[in-house]
């Protein structure tokens, strides 16, 4: 029989992920502050230390890759995932703060304007290589040192939407390291682009 009423909610808690933490850390070399998401696999790593996956969008996109590095650990396979995001929870502030991060310095005439949207403010685009240096230079490190507990010089995954591709791009011209990237293809026609980035210095 359906009640009139409407019943009133158990009490309520956040929702917690698994094996994951937290942190906010601010850049010296972009002048941001960035939401750092680390999922660490409760089994040993199957060598000298666990593969790395970095993902970008990190408020968006984490709770997904942790989610599914979890379910493959139960499989033998384990992943350090790392998200970068921000230090917001405002859906409008997040996209506006990836373009500045995804993007090479580009004229203004060069930028689309969508519909509906603010007018185009030129810094906030153009910010990929100060973004990238924070990944190589700051986050590595901390994630090598603290997480891992060891000086990690392998490589390590990025994945990413297609509004990262200019950063992949750019990234190929550093001295200092390669990015591959590649789409990987999924269930119903879509597709993600990954990036391997190489430390050769």
């Amino acid at each position: 029989m359906i009640q009139d009423e409407a019943m009133p909610l158990p009490t309520q808690s956040p929702v917690s992920l698994h094996g994951s933490i937290q942190f906010d850390m601010h850049s010296v070399i972009s002048g941001r502050t960035y939401r750092i998401f680390v999922y660490k696999p409760a089994t040993s790593p199957p060598r000298t230390c666990y593969p790395v996956m970095v993902v970008t969008d990190g408020n968006l996109c984490f709770p997904l890759a942790a989610t599914m590095a979890a379910a493959f650990e139960l499989g033998g396979e384990t992943a350090l995932v790392v998200g970068v995001g921000y230090a917001t929870d405002d859906p409008k502030k997040l996209f506006s703060l990836r373009a500045r991060d995804l993007t090479p310095p580009t004229p203004l005439s060069g930028i689309p304007h969508m519909s509906g949207q603010p007018p185009i403010n030129l810094e906030d685009y153009g910010g990929s290589e100060n973004f990238y240096r924070f990944l190589i230079e700051e986050l590595w490190p901390v994630i090598a040192s603290t997480i891992l507990l060891t000086p990690v010089t392998e490589p390590f995954m990025v994945i990413h939407g297609g509004a990262c591709s200019p950063l992949t791009s750019y990234s190929t011209t550093r001295k200092h390291s390669i990015i591959l990237s590649l789409r990987v293809r999924q269930s119903g026609g879509t597709s993600a682009r990954c990036s391997t980035i190489y430390r050769v210095s």
